[in-house]
């Protein structure tokens, strides 16, 4: 077996099946989109080379723009509402008996086994203005000046749909992280006993460094995912009323096959991809590792 993997050409030969599915399904795709944006196209009858055109369009027209700072508000709000919310659950759960434990954890995946289509009809019954659950409750305790309707109020609009998939994913979070505690040794923690520590100096210097990792794939997941909504915008709202809850997906999908303007839609996506390789750099710098001081 040494023999066999220590001979580069052997080692080339093995990997060049994942290297060919990964440049075809990933790096072809991603340059075909910006050779996309720089024509003006609808994809099947006509085609014209127009250069830079679309990206000045983007943000001539400015239903781009809108839609981008929608979407990027989306992202900080996963980060922040599952990412961070998630890692306390889940560092809170690990205190407590190991019956209730699996009850939570079983708990926490009840959303996540459900298609999000499946989830975003359920929150429509109830965020409905009429006969939706969040207003029969408001009047139940007798909190009806609190009623609106929740997704065509440009208040709570995005922030229901926000809602939506921070449901549907958090347990997902917090099982990573869960997991990622569980596994460090218990020694570690004993021996961090002995020596007087409280639970602020053993989540610092113990808990938080041993899954750093973990919590920082479950932000890039999160942020990522938040940037990237369109299911439940497009089951619940379809980017409306008006453009109130378009998002950079939502707009992309829209240009591309309701509009008709594939050469714009692709320009979107190019800036989009640019600006995830931005918050991807930005998360890897935040979580860079650093030396303590004890």
């Amino acid at each position: 077996m040494n023999r066999v993997l220590g001979s580069k050409r052997n080692i080339l030969l093995f990997c060049a099946p994942a290297a060919i599915l990964f440049f075809s399904l990933v790096i072809y795709p991603i340059f075909h989109i910006f050779y996309i944006a720089m024509q003006k196209t609808d994809g099947i009858s006509y085609s014209e080379f127009v250069g830079f055109q679309n990206y000045v369009q983007l943000f001539e027209e400015g239903y781009f723009p809108n839609a981008n700072w929608k979407s990027l508000g989306l992202a900080i709000f996963a980060t922040f509402g599952i990412a961070i919310l998630g890692t306390l659950i889940a560092f809170l759960t690990c205190g407590l008996k190991t019956r209730i434990q699996h009850f939570y954890k079983t708990s926490y995946l009840i959303p996540f086994v459900l298609s999000i289509s499946v989830i975003s009809q359920l929150w429509l019954s109830i965020y409905h203005t009429e006969w939706g659950v969040l207003n029969k409750l408001l009047d139940f305790f007798h909190l009806s000046f609190l009623k609106t309707s929740w997704l065509s109020d440009p208040s709570t609009a995005m922030i229901c749909v926000a809602i939506v998939g921070m449901w549907w994913v958090l347990g997902m979070t917090i099982l990573l992280v869960y997991t990622g505690i569980m596994s460090i040794p218990v020694s570690y923690y004993e021996a961090a006993k002995i020596d007087g520590t409280n639970f602020w100096q053993t989540t610092r210097y113990i808990t938080y460094p041993l899954c750093k990792n973990i919590i920082k794939t479950c932000v890039i997941i999160n942020t990522i995912g938040g940037f990237y909504t369109f299911p439940q915008v497009y089951v619940m709202t379809k980017g409306g009323p008006g453009d109130l809850t378009m998002t950079v997906m939502m707009l992309i999908y829209r240009e591309a096959f309701s509009n008709a303007r594939l050469g714009l839609s692709s320009a979107m996506a190019a800036v989009t991809i640019l600006e995830c390789i931005v918050i991807l750099v930005l998360i890897n710098l935040i979580f860079r590792d650093q030396e303590v001081e004890y």
